[in-house]
């Protein structure tokens, strides 16, 4: 327990380094974009846009059997966005940020955990996109739904947070850089065998019951 205790007190001391990471990534990243955050809403709804078209034209699956699909499919893709995105970057976070620990004393969880903050805040952009999709799909989403999804946001951060120590730990040793990237391709694809699964699991029960 006091183990646990002085964690936290080690945490809460750099808690301000923390946020100046977080708003030097977020400078950083829009700085040179034309669009800026807008980005950030328009790149997950233009690809919703492209994914209900192709399903629907090339493989004429347009979600039947899914109430709602338009927003089942964005809040998925906006879902492995973020698990990508922190993930990715939370693997190399601490190797880019060699030059700043060599200089002073900083937990290297703080860059990781940093990496999977910036990618949190990008998605809660990213919903802004996911409110006009179901505002132009009349979608009904109520206060109990929103207060739903804080858990599984919570548990993404917790895993993604986790895979990607595991994968920094995997890319510091030179000899496990492929186990790196084979774990990383393992993780994104059952972490996509089971979004397609969670996808087809609604339409066929659907047509269960109604047979």
């Amino acid at each position: 327990m006091q183990n646990l205790k002085n964690s936290f007190a080690g945490f809460w001391k750099y808690r301000y380094l923390l946020q100046n990471l977080i708003t030097r990534d977020f400078k950083l990243k829009y700085r040179r974009s034309v669009l800026g955050v807008a980005w950030s809403v328009l790149n997950p709804l233009l690809t919703c846009l492209v994914m209900w078209a192709v399903f629907g034209a090339l493989f004429n699956q347009r979600g039947q059997g899914i109430e709602d699909f338009p927003l089942f499919l964005i809040i998925g893709q906006l879902m492995f966005n973020f698990f990508r995105e922190s993930t990715a970057m939370a693997m190399e976070s601490v190797l880019k940020n060699g030059p700043l620990l060599r200089k002073v004393y900083i937990p290297k969880y703080i860059f990781p955990l940093e990496k999977c903050c910036f990618a949190l805040v990008n998605f809660f952009f990213s919903l802004v996109a996911l409110f006009i999709v179901a505002l132009l799909t009349w979608s009904h989403i109520s206060v109990n739904t929103v207060l739903l999804a804080i858990y599984p946001i919570v548990m993404l951060f917790a895993f993604s947070l986790g895979v990607g120590l595991i994968l920094y730990i995997c890319l510091a040793d030179r000899q496990r850089i492929g186990l790196a990237a084979v774990a990383a391709v393992v993780v994104t694809a059952g972490l996509v065998t089971f979004c397609t699964g969670a996808t087809a699991v609604p339409a066929k029960r659907k047509e269960e019951t109604v047979q």
